[in-house]
């Protein structure tokens, strides 16, 4: 006699000394026929109402499941809906365009994702609703195709009777942009934008080479404008009120502190710094190859111009400029400005002139800008490149192109960073 192990589906079962069999005899077990599934695989779909397409008005969208014991689940972000996505328990709220999407899940299975993208053609008014510190450039579009977009400007609700959007809308005071999408002869809700500006100085507060009438204008109707221009705060006891087409001359580094007034009410103040540059450098200062004849230019009406050119600060007892005539520069050097108008004397203004020869290496040509500063170039190929970066600031009362971080002496070393319409010409005024 000899033990046996006997083997049944699913259990292993060890006999010692109860099951036994005979040396010439085994039992093997009966095999089990496999047990098939025969229960249907459920399916189900999610449907939407109103279905998926344009509309000119936001939308309240029903997520209907073909089984409507089932859980539905959602997402409105373009991510693909799980179980831990938001519980569908109402009619989803769609204000702009985008994509619904849905699963159905019943009994731990889920169905397939149901997609649906809702183009909404409200109007978008661009800036929107908010304070502005300078006039703006309203914008409208919309995504519906082949529609139009009629606005107003004057707080009413606008038909297809207003004025049809085809560029940008300038605002220069308070305005209300109303606006309507209107597609075969169906229009949108009204989108609206407030635009406050409060207070706005033109030209703009910046730096300047030219004496600028700067005027100070109100969005609300009604205000009397007060203002100062020896840094004080202004009230309207004490300054002077001027209507906004009044205009303040400004000649020299000036701060104008600005207030509104209107029914007893005083509005914050409001400071623009105007930077004036009386003197003109010609050419500006920057780095040469070669000695440069410099001319200057003031703005100071009946000023006296006296330099140095040996790095102490000009006095009236320093050299005269006359005029028309040439300051010769051949070194290394900065060359110091004053101009004393009467018993006025401005602050010294500068100019630093570097001069490296291009003795060795390759051969460089020059090239002149429309100030008279010369640039090296080199020819490459069949080509003439500049070797040094472009310094120009313009003609204009205002300079084209800023200095790396701010830093003028950055504009003097490493010449000026424009933008493309600057660099290429474009009048962006």
């Amino acid at each position: 006699m000899k033990k046996t192990i006997l083997l049944f589906a699913g259990m292993a079962i060890v006999a010692t000394g109860l099951l036994m069999s005979c040396d010439n005899y085994t039992t093997t077990p009966t095999p089990t026929a496999p047990v098939v599934d025969t229960t249907p695989q459920w399916t189900a779909t999610v449907a939407f109402s109103p279905s998926p397409g344009t509309f000119l008005s936001a939308q309240s969208v029903l997520l209907i499941p073909s089984d409507s014991t089932a859980s539905v689940y959602y997402t409105t972000d373009g991510t693909l809906p799980t179980t831990a996505s938001t519980l569908y328990k109402g009619a989803v709220q769609l204000n702009a365009t985008g994509f619904i999407k849905a699963i159905s899940v019943k009994n731990g299975s889920t169905s397939v994702v149901a997609v649906g993208y809702f183009n909404i053609g409200l109007p978008t008014v661009k800036p929107a609703t908010g304070t502005y510190t300078s006039a703006q450039s309203v914008t409208l579009s919309t995504t519906a195709t082949n529609a139009a977009i009629y606005y107003t400007t004057d707080g009413s609700t606008p038909t297809r009777s207003s004025k049809v959007y085809t560029a940008a809308i300038p605002v220069t005071a308070t305005t209300t942009v109303n606006a309507i999408t209107v597609k075969d002869g169906v229009s949108s809700t009204v989108a609206t934008s407030v635009i406050t500006i409060p207070f706005t100085y033109a030209p703009a507060p910046g730096s300047f080479t030219s004496v600028q009438n700067v005027k100070l204008s109100t969005g609300t109707a009604g205000d009397t404008i007060y203002y100062t221009t020896d840094g004080t705060t202004p009230t309207s006891a004490s300054t002077l009120a001027i209507s906004p087409s009044a205009a303040i001359p400004v000649s020299a580094t000036t701060t104008i502190n600005a207030i509104t007034v209107k029914a007893g009410k005083t509005s914050t103040v409001y400071t623009g710094k105007y930077t004036i540059t009386p003197v003109t450098f010609k050419p500006v200062a920057g780095v040469y190859a070669s000695a440069q004849n410099v001319t200057l230019n003031t703005i100071i009406t009946g000023g006296t111009i006296y330099y140095t050119t040996d790095g102490t600060n000009p006095t009236s007892a320093s050299t005269v400029y006359t005029t028309g005539t040439t300051i010769p520069v051949t070194s290394d050097d900065t060359l110091k400005v004053i101009v004393v108008n009467g018993t006025t004397t401005s602050q010294v203004y500068k100019a630093f002139y570097q001069f490296i020869p291009w003795t060795s290496g390759p051969t460089y040509g020059t090239v002149s800008d429309a100030a008279g500063k010369s640039y090296k170039t080199v020819v490459i190929g069949s080509q003439t490149w500049m070797a040094e970066n472009l310094g120009y600031a313009g003609s204009g009362t205002t300079p084209i192109g800023t200095c790396y971080k701010g830093n003028s002496d950055s504009c003097a070393k490493y010449g000026r960073l424009y933008t493309w319409p600057q660099a290429m010409g474009v009048d962006t005024s």
